[in-house]
């Protein structure tokens, strides 16, 4: 069963907690993005290959079982009591260097009537909480800043209502492959072609897409 995104960044924050409890800030940041990565899809408690890989990384073997409890305790935690998510601290303006270019004329109008298009459907399909699930768990994968993995994750979830222009135009195209990768999940290929399809089609019909055609985004 797919897990709700409030949920996920509840665990999130946990399993941060967790680890800066005995590590410092870069390996615990580290080990979240493993978390994320490959483990954040499991049950809750299912900690055993994760502590397992954290703690050789880490070379923290002898502290394994100091870690399990750690982290059990911080995923039994009230929200009040979690650390602040490590994404929040630096969502202010990305440093340029870091940012990519902002996306040509036309791209992030363009990019939301597709993205829109698609999770209409999948609202119908009753699936949509779980493609923006399995969207956030792989979001790590388009190796932005952690910071604008952190806006980006706040709009996915609706806690912020625009897409920063900093995610530049490969995250709109990633974004969107992430995305079509998720419904194929949730609800088959046959239906994520027609509703990438549908995508297509409507938004063919506007103004910006004469500027910048859907199809670049594919």
């Amino acid at each position: 069963m797919a897990v709700d995104s409030r949920e996920l960044r509840r665990r999130r924050r946990a399993i941060y907690t967790g680890l800066c409890s005995l590590m410092d800030e870069a390996a615990a940041r580290e080990g979240l993005g493993l978390w994320e990565r490959e483990f954040s899809d499991k049950p809750v408690y299912a900690l055993h290959d994760f502590l397992a890989r954290i703690c050789r990384q880490a070379g923290q073997e002898a502290r394994r079982g100091e870690l399990h409890r750690a982290l059990v305790r911080a995923l039994s935690l009230d929200e009040a009591d979690l650390a602040p998510d490590p994404g929040p601290s630096d969502r202010g303006a990305v440093p340029a260097a870091s940012a990519s270019p902002p996306p040509p004329a036309g791209a992030m109008t363009v990019f939301e009537s597709m993205y829109g298009t698609i999770m209409e459907g999948l609202v119908q399909r009753q699936v949509e909480t779980g493609v923006r699930v399995r969207v956030l768990q792989r979001l790590v994968g388009l190796g932005l800043p952690a910071g604008l993995r952190g806006q980006v994750t706040d709009w996915i979830t609706g806690e912020a209502s625009q897409l920063p222009q900093a995610v530049g135009l490969e995250g709109l195209r990633g974004l969107l492959h992430l995305t079509y990768v998720a419904a194929c999940e949730e609800v088959g290929p046959v239906s994520a072609d027609r509703l990438l399809a549908e995508a297509v089609r409507v938004t063919e019909k506007l103004g910006e897409a004469e500027v910048f055609s859907p199809r670049a985004l594919l």
